[in-house]
């Protein structure tokens, strides 16, 4: 079945893009700082340019366009709410291990992305699939637990949010990998198991 070409309105390039321009403001925003807000606007700028040439190019290919242009954001918000938590620990021997989980995340998910494509759409058959559920339940009890936190204290632990926000980009830079996967390469991938 040959599928339509895809419209700029179905696209979602606009909507997207001022997504992106809103957490780039509000990731700048626990740090309160113009270079910070500088770059974020930047990066977000990068994204909604990359959506558009993705969208030039693939609009006949809606399943890969799409997984494309999610692989951008996830980057995008990666970057965003990983930023925060370097800055706050900057200085300190916690910010070059930062350093490295960061480098560590962006590198070592590309060599495995098949075997994290599995474990992420069925997370009960590997290893790494149950790793990944008890990582991301943790993440949401660590961020409720943040959550919870803010609402009953007069001030608000902006290390701790920053903390989440990075535990939260470091998933995102797990996952983003899966997304290059070609559709007919990723069909075989679920088929195979």
């Amino acid at each position: 079945m040959a599928e339509h070409k895809l419209s700029l309105k179905e696209s979602k390039v606009i909507q997207v893009s001022l997504l992106m321009y809103l957490c780039a403001v509000l990731a700048s925003a626990f740090l309160e700082t113009w270079s910070i807000l500088i770059l974020n606007l930047i990066i977000a700028t990068v994204c909604s340019i990359s959506y558009f040439i993705l969208w030039m190019l693939y609009k006949d290919q809606r399943r890969r366009y799409f997984s494309l242009a999610s692989f951008v954001m996830l980057n995008g918000f990666a970057i965003f709410f990983a930023v925060p938590f370097l800055v706050f620990i900057y200085g300190s021997i916690s910010f070059w291990v930062g350093v490295l989980l960061v480098i560590s995340m962006l590198l070592v998910p590309y060599l495995f992305s098949e075997e994290i494509a599995l474990s992420v759409n069925k997370p009960y058959k590997t290893r790494l699939g149950r790793v990944y559920i008890i990582l991301s339940s943790m993440l949401l009890i660590f961020g409720s637990g943040v959550y919870a936190d803010s609402l009953y204290s007069q001030t608000t632990d902006l290390l701790q949010a920053s903390l989440y926000t990075f535990l939260f980009s470091l998933c995102c830079w797990f996952v983003a990998p899966v997304l290059l996967i070609k559709p007919k390469k990723m069909d075989e991938v679920m088929a195979e198991k």
